[in-house]
């Protein structure tokens, strides 16, 4: 979750520069943790001949993201990308940032988790996860042997403090990913959740191409043959 309440990334991750990185215009991305499609609109706009596939499993957001995905490149689908296959329990968020409850009339949907809220509770002590649904889950490789999916040029993930989970199952498939952009917390705002160092310790072989203050660009350097130094 943004501490400037925004879903949408930081602005200072240029997507034009993600073609150029990889030498080509990306055909597979994924967004992990789509919400009300904000950001998939800036995706499909950056990549024009990307097949976009969006992954949503809180049913309010989906109601939301639907709709602007209709008749577009990208395909919606309804569940958590975590360590396992099955059902898992989904925490949902609600509540608005002090002074902004008009600006969110349906609740802050945003910051729902696979993984139980944790130090999030008394750093945003506005947003409530009062309600608990059970929810769909697959492991990114799972999802990629059925759908024969070989490669993946580009992953945007917010999957809020569940980013272990995500590598986790998804070793095979991040091996044949390029480009991985991701939230991290250097606190855990989620049991569990894992800091940048403890990232970088389960992605061996890839490299940090640019930090923000709440995100990470990471590059496969197997497959991108990349010289970029550290930052």
């Amino acid at each position: 979750m943004r501490r400037r309440y925004h879903r949408w990334r930081n602005p200072s991750l240029d997507l034009a520069s993600i073609p150029k990185r990889l030498g080509h215009q990306p055909t597979v991305v994924l967004e992990i943790g789509a919400n009300n499609g904000n950001d998939s609109v800036r995706l499909l706009e950056a990549f024009p001949s990307a097949a976009l596939h969006c992954f949503e499993p809180d049913p309010r957001a989906i109601a939301l993201l639907e709709p602007r995905l209709s008749g577009t490149r990208a395909s919606l689908h309804r569940f958590a990308v975590g360590a396992t296959d099955g059902a898992l329990t989904f925490h949902q968020s609600s509540g608005a940032p002090p002074g902004r409850e008009d600006a969110y009339p349906e609740g802050w949907h945003y910051s729902g988790s696979i993984r139980e809220p944790k130090v999030h509770l008394t750093e945003f002590p506005w947003c409530r996860f009062d309600t608990e649904i059970t929810v769909d889950c697959t492991t990114l490789d799972s999802w990629a042997e059925r759908n024969g999916i070989d490669h993946i040029d580009f992953i945007w993930a917010d999957v809020q403090g569940a980013e272990r989970d995500l590598i986790a199952g998804g070793r095979n498939m991040l091996a044949r990913t390029r480009l991985l952009y991701t939230e991290y917390s250097n606190k855990e705002l989620y049991d569990g959740q894992a800091s940048l160092r403890q990232l970088k310790a389960m992605l061996p072989g890839w490299r940090v191409v640019k930090r923000f203050p709440e995100d990470v660009l990471f590059e496969n350097v197997a497959l991108t043959g990349a010289l970029t130094p550290r930052r």
